[in-house]
């Protein structure tokens, strides 16, 4: 037998039980169905934060390098200007 699964349609959608919150809903806490769901979740939100950190850090970085690229021309343009 094939475990292969039909691709969803509007007369066959996908089963409750592959969405997260159906899944949460379903599971018994102590479970380790429950257990699991936890576990994705909480995997979910650490890379969500470690992706919002990488941003931080990066705009910060490169904010400093803009603002002093931005310095020189404005000073080049002001030494031309002057001569």
């Amino acid at each position: 037998m094939s475990d292969k699964v039909a691709a969803p349609t509007p007369s066959n959608p996908l089963p409750a039980s592959t969405q997260p919150q159906a899944q949460a809903q379903n599971a018994p806490l102590g479970s380790p169905a429950g257990q699991a769901v936890a576990a994705q979740q909480s995997d979910n939100v650490a890379h969500a934060l470690a992706g919002a950190g990488g941003g931080l850090l990066s705009m910060a970085l490169t904010w400093v390098l803009s603002v002093e690229t931005s310095r020189i021309g404005h000073h080049a343009e002001a030494i031309t200007v002057t001569l």
